[in-house]
């Protein structure tokens, strides 16, 4: 039987929030009797069952992934499903810390007759970061 290490590192990923948009549809919850003609031209009323539906809102994914923001919910569940393995194995949390990943990109508005002029040029940049994940640590138990 191999022997585990007495220290690890697992890193735990950030899920990327899932794009799309909310849809109103309509479900059926049930049915009533309404009274309705026999027929265009009678006077008869006969009794017909009819669908009773509900409005409800259900958010529909495009397939595409944020680059801006994560799933914290799904974040949440795999960094507790990894120390619950890490206990299970015989670990001990010692260090949990976040990394960050993001873009930046920049954009010189440079015109001739400015620089003709001796004015300085316009140069615009932006950039974001968001949670890539966790690196944990962990110490085997001692017995």
């Amino acid at each position: 039987m191999s022997e585990q290490p007495k220290y690890i590192t697992v890193i735990v990923s950030a899920p990327r929030l899932p794009l799309g948009k909310n849809v109103t549809k309509q479900r059926q919850v049930g049915t009533r009797m309404q009274k309705k003609a026999k027929s265009l031209f009678s006077n008869t009323l006969i009794d017909v069952e009819v669908p009773v539906m509900e409005s409800f809102t259900e958010f529909e994914p495009s397939g595409k992934v944020s680059t801006t923001q994560i799933d914290r919910a799904e974040f949440a569940e795999r960094i507790a499903a990894k120390l619950n393995s890490l206990d299970e194995k015989g670990y001990e949390v010692i260090s949990m810390f976040d990394f960050v990943e993001g873009e930046f990109n920049w954009q010189n508005y440079a015109s001739p007759g400015n620089a003709a002029l001796g004015m300085p040029s316009t140069a615009v940049s932006w950039g974001y970061s968001v949670t890539g994940g966790v690196v944990i640590t962990a110490k085997l138990k001692s017995n």
